[in-house]
């Protein structure tokens, strides 16, 4: 819901265990379920997953996401990059257009 709802992907291929999600361009995300006999973990097996978006500035990015319940933060000096939890706690960055 996190993905589709608030980030605006949409659905590509879905099972009961897995999600691919399109995100613009030629981006794909692939979701999958934990099993049930493993705890979730955040940040263990990934740093962090960063997407770039086509349109918007960072203070527009960091204020809609906000309104949506996110806690957002960012890295000292870098206007470019927007960075937030998901619902399970894994780190996402959203790149907003501009010289990087």
């Amino acid at each position: 819901r996190f993905y589709i709802g608030v980030l605006g992907m949409t659905v590509r291929r879905e099972t009961p265990t897995m999600a691919f999600l399109w995100c613009g361009g030629d981006q794909q995300v692939a979701l999958f379920a934990a099993p049930e006999s493993k705890p979730l973990t955040s940040g263990v097996e990934l740093n962090h997953m960063a997407l770039r978006q086509e349109s918007g500035d960072y203070e527009e990015i960091k204020a809609y996401l906000e309104q949506n319940g996110v806690e957002v933060y960012g890295r000292e000096g870098d206007p470019h990059c927007v960075y937030f939890n998901d619902p399970d706690g894994h780190r996402l960055q959203l790149e907003v257009p501009g010289e990087h």
